[in-house]
């Protein structure tokens, strides 16, 4: 039998796959402030509807923004 108390020897084992993120674990940056200026910006284009015009480009920008900041649009739709 051997001595449970005797000092062994260690071998270290090489890494043979390096993990990388894929994009979809990548952590994603912004997307708070994105929702937060979208809210901003209707919120401001609500008034605005006075004259139609800037105030639905305000609105609608606002909704883009909130829509990326939810991830649910991205900013690539070709891929």
């Amino acid at each position: 039998m051997s001595d449970p108390f005797a000092p062994q020897r260690a071998t270290m084992v090489p890494m043979t796959t390096q993990s990388t993120p894929t994009p979809a674990e990548e952590p994603r940056h912004g997307g708070c402030l994105k929702i937060v200026l979208g809210i901003f910006l209707i919120l401001i284009g609500i008034p605005m509807l006075v004259l139609p015009g800037p105030g639905l480009i305000s609105i609608g920008a606002g909704v883009m923004l909130i829509l990326r900041g939810l991830g649910i649009r991205s900013h690539k739709q070709g891929e």
